[in-house]
């Protein structure tokens, strides 16, 4: 898988802060890089900021041209959630 070029990859925190401040970049709530805020989503479940990598586009259960962005951990919730709604 390739890194969209617009996500930090440097180790050193000083490096990103900087980087950060000069480029109007924001900070991932998972993974704590940083990226630009069009690689920016918010999350439609919990309202955290992630980047591209840390997020997910699906559609609502019922309403197929509906799209839902969620982060991985609600995403995977939801999943949960649906998969015990149809076994129960």
């Amino acid at each position: 898988d390739r890194q969209p070029s617009c996500i930090a990859t440097s180790s050193s925190n000083l490096e990103q802060n900087l980087m950060a401040s000069t480029t109007n970049q924001s900070k991932c709530t998972f993974c704590e890089r940083y990226t630009c805020g069009n690689c920016m989503n918010t999350c439609e479940e919990c309202n955290y900021v992630f980047c591209t990598l840390c997020s997910t586009t699906n559609y609502v259960p019922g309403h197929d041209h509906l799209e839902r962005t969620t982060c991985l951990d609600c995403a995977s919730m939801l999943d949960l959630q649906r998969t015990e709604m149809m076994e129960g």
